[in-house]
């Protein structure tokens, strides 16, 4: 993001928050001209770390949102900050979003997800996209800021819970409850994402008149091992693969380049040389394991070990298929409504009640298609399992781990996985 802002021409500060004394570290080993780089412990006050231990890093990053951009407006001499996420990456100069802001005459800028309709999760993750919003220095803009920074103190987790989801859903009411004093972002070049692509034609590129991006907010991208990348659950044709997500892909691979040396890319977890499908899984599952000892401490191999498959979707019989490859049999499939007493391969299928009961060791696998599915886990959470071991395994691992070299996955016209080599 740092450099796709460099490549833009425009003159900018980055105030980054470092939010663990690592990033500090290598950030200010890398030099870069145009960056702020704050301590986190500079940054936290005794209210933010009071509620700190009571949620998950994602949860505490968000619950820090308003308050990073306070800190800036508070300890720096600016008219103005605009919060970025990190996963944004410029195409062109932002200053085309400014400046329409300053046109407003406003005192916050917010910017809608503009969903397609297939993916529209507005009454869930909110309207707006905490992605790209500018605070004046002004006295609108800090109540509003104000009142951001309470309302994320007192409550901010990933989950939708009573109208409200992270630090995102408190936005859905700005413009009645701050009438007059927030404008909503016009340029559609501006929060272009995955949720939102499919509306846009990119067959003669990403800088016509119809089809400027500003800026893309490349949600769930994800980097595997051996230089592959995960796209995200969205429908992405041909022509966004090429426009927007290979060029990203060119300059995540130049700085992991620069990153090597500070020795913070994950290896090879397995020898992609042998046709071993069991020694793969096992070896794959022996290191999710030990990941979480708290989870699973007690295994080492899974020879002799029953496993279960806990959740019943799309993507379960992929997942047996390469446990058939491997020769190890699920012993159960467990469902929370079961309506079968057998598959077609002739494993059971019990409730999950069943687990409550289980005398033996068993490792239990969470099938996930997607983010949305931790209900699975809370019902697990629920049973309080004993005997059993619970995994967590998404597909998209599953499938990343057996697919070989392959460059893209695709399921029906949705693109999932990416492999790219930075030689070709």
């Amino acid at each position: 993001m740092y450099e796709s802002l460099e490549n833009t021409g425009d003159n900018f500060l980055l105030y980054i928050i470092c939010m663990d004394d690592l990033c500090f570290e290598i950030l200010d080993d890398l030099s870069l001209q145009h960056a702020v780089l704050i301590p986190l412990a500079s940054f936290e006050s005794e209210r933010l770390l009071s509620v700190k231990e009571s949620r998950s890093k994602g949860e505490y990053c968000w619950t820090c949102t308003p308050y990073a951009i306070s800190y800036v407006l508070d300890n720096y001499d600016v008219k103005e900050c605009t919060y970025l996420d990190a996963d944004l990456y410029f195409y062109n100069s932002p200053s085309i979003l400014l400046d329409e802001f300053d046109k407003s005459g406003k005192s916050v800028l917010i910017t809608e997800h503009r969903y397609t309709k297939v993916y529209d999760q507005s009454s869930t993750s909110g309207i707006y996209c905490v992605q790209f919003m500018t605070f004046k220095n002004n006295f609108e803009g800090k109540k509003i800021l104000n009142w951001w920074q309470e309302r994320c103190l007192d409550w901010c987790f990933n989950r939708y819970e009573d109208g409200k989801f992270g630090d995102q859903k408190y936005l859905d009411d700005w413009l009645t409850r701050f009438e007059g004093s927030v404008h909503v972002l016009e340029h559609l070049g501006g929060g272009v994402a995955p949720w939102n692509v499919q509306q846009y034609d990119f067959s003669k590129g990403i800088d016509t008149e119809e089809s400027l991006i500003v800026f893309y907010h490349f949600h769930q991208f994800e980097i595997y091992i051996n230089n592959r990348f995960e796209a995200g659950r969205y429908r992405l044709n041909k022509d966004i693969i090429n426009a927007i997500y290979i060029p990203y892909l060119k300059s995540i691979s130049n700085q992991n380049e620069k990153l090597k040396s500070y020795n913070l890319l994950e290896s090879t977890v397995y020898d992609e040389k042998k046709d071993n499908n069991k020694e793969i899984l096992l070896k794959w599952l022996e290191i999710k394991i030990n990941q979480d000892k708290s989870v699973c401490s007690n295994f080492q191999y899974f020879n002799d070990k029953d496993i279960m498959l806990f959740g019943k979707n799309r993507i379960t019989p992929l997942i047996l298929k390469e446990l058939e490859k491997a020769n190890i049999r699920v012993q159960a499939l467990i469902e929370s409504n079961p309506q079968e007493v057998t598959t077609d391969d002739g494993i059971p299928i019990y409730g999950k009640y069943y687990l409550s009961d289980y005398k033996h060791d068993a490792v239990i696998i969470v099938c996930l298609e997607g983010s949305h599915d931790l209900n699975l886990i809370k019902e697990l959470e629920e049973l309080k399992v004993t005997k059993g071991r619970l995994l967590i395994i998404s597909w998209k691992e599953i499938v990343e781990q057996f697919k070989g070299d392959l460059f893209i996955h695709k399921d029906q016209q949705n693109y999932s996985f990416i492999h790219f080599n930075s030689k070709e």
